[in-house]
């Protein structure tokens, strides 16, 4: 993964084993949005060197099996039949480990599996994960040329979310 990451610009030099410096297309790769974000690109001058309260990259090993990828800002998605909140929302998230398990939704009874609920990009189900830390939520898109090149080089469509921690 670290190599694709590399040959698409989206990451530089290593910062530890799983952490790397925004790399030359990271501008290219993400995409802004609003009139002029402060984004740190590398760590400042007086903080510590475990430090990494700047905008980065972190690429965790990949998972044997998809989870689930959420943080405090998770929320409830709608059932697909009836629109209301799916409830259970932190059952269904304690319950991830198994994402393909249907449940059924509270209001109607339909029931639908963790990974065919729309999230709203409040989180991700999958096995390979791509960190960018740093970042406000929704200040953010992967460009369609990053999310392109990454479906290219593994043969599998890219989404992303936001997760705050």
């Amino acid at each position: 993964m670290v190599g694709v990451l590399r040959s698409l610009g989206l990451i530089g030099d290593a910062l530890s084993p799983t952490r790397y410096l925004a790399g030359e297309g990271f501008l290219d790769a993400i995409m802004f949005l609003g009139c002029s974000p402060r984004i740190e690109l590398s760590p400042r001058p007086d903080s510590p060197a475990d430090s990494f309260d700047f905008c980065h990259v972190q690429v965790p090993p990949s998972l044997a099996s998809p989870e689930m990828h959420a943080g405090r800002n998770l929320k409830a998605p709608r059932c697909p039949r009836c629109r209301k909140p799916f409830a259970g929302k932190d059952d269904i998230r304690k319950a991830s480990v198994h994402p393909e398990v249907s449940r059924p939704c509270a209001a109607c009874g339909c029931r639908s599996a963790p990974i065919a609920l729309n999230w709203r990009r409040s989180a991700c189900i999958s096995r390979l994960v791509v960190n960018i830390q740093d970042i406000h939520e929704s200040e953010a898109v992967p460009s369609p040329g990053f999310l392109g090149g990454m479906e290219a080089a593994t043969g599998t469509a890219w989404t992303y979310c936001y997760i705050t921690d």
